[in-house]
């Protein structure tokens, strides 16, 4: 149930018009109406003042306006994320190992070298940037 949901039932239920709602609060019956379709949404000083009026919580009144701006935030699945981490992390390793692997069977010192310093730097950074969205996702 939306918060205008819950505002026209309580309305309703205390047998209060839009109008005499809106003069116990001193805003217009415009505002009631608005509020009561979703339009807008009330400021905190009316949030308290309707969970005053109308007998119930503010947390009543909200939570579902809270669930949805949560859930808009925690859209994603934490369990896809690490999923998609490791997908990542496996391929790289996997194309990092086979570059490492075709030049070492070639047998050129500077090469294996070469190859050797480039793959230390690709992990490294990688770990870098991992340990980077992990703590992006814990805070």
């Amino acid at each position: 149930m939306t918060l205008g949901q819950k505002i026209q039932n309580l309305r309703k239920e205390k047998g209060l018009s839009q109008e005499d709602l809106a003069s116990q609060i001193t805003v217009s019956r415009q505002a009631v109406s608005k509020w009561e379709l979703d339009l807008t949404i009330p400021d905190t000083e009316n949030i308290v003042q309707l969970s005053k009026i109308l007998s119930v919580s503010t947390d009543y009144l909200l939570s579902d306006v809270l669930e949805k701006e949560e859930s808009k935030e925690k859209e994603t699945d934490p369990v896809k994320k690490k999923y998609n981490n490791k997908r990542i992390v496996l391929w790289v390793f996997i194309i990092a190992t086979s570059i490492w692997l075709g030049f070492y069977f070639n047998r050129g010192a500077t090469t294996i070298l070469f190859l050797s310093i480039i793959f230390i730097i690709t992990v490294f950074i990688l770990a870098i940037w991992l340990l980077i969205r992990l703590w992006k996702n814990k805070f």
